[in-house]
């Protein structure tokens, strides 16, 4: 933890170091690993749940969001799951939105709502950042 003080008032303490410094504390004090996953690896483990929880037809339409979400984020979807945040997914949700419709974006972010709160059942974040955005008003 020094050494991270010292690195960070150099301003150059990296996003790893930090990491492994809090991972290594949090085991020193719980006796486990700190849980950690990321984006991707999450989203693709909570469709193979939902693929025995679900109607096949479902799980169908929750894996062309997921692989939808994830071709958007990009490289993002490689970080750890916590650095997704509610902005990330709004902006998605609107070039969802340009791309298909409203309702097509209203249906992608309760999916990805509904796997973020696996997420948070599985302790990987404390908040779920979808439960933050909002849908869209449709007609109808």
């Amino acid at each position: 933890m020094e050494d991270c003080s010292k690195d960070a008032a150099r301003g150059r303490l990296t996003e790893k170091a930090a990491r492994a410094a809090v991972s290594s504390m949090y085991a020193i004090v719980n006796g486990s690993n700190l849980p950690s996953t990321s984006i991707r690896d999450h989203l693709r483990a909570w469709l193979e749940r939902k693929a025995v929880e679900a109607k096949p037809a479902t799980h169908t339409r929750y894996a062309t969001v997921v692989e939808h979400f994830l071709r958007h984020l990009g490289d993002i979807a490689d970080r750890d799951i916590s650095y997704l945040d509610a902005k990330t997914i709004v902006g998605i949700r609107d070039k969802i939105s340009k791309e298909k419709s409203p309702s097509t974006a209203n249906h992608a972010i309760k999916v990805i709502r509904a796997a973020l709160n696996q997420a948070r059942r599985d302790g990987l974040v404390d908040q779920n950042e979808a439960s933050k955005v909002t849908s869209y008003q449709v007609p109808g």
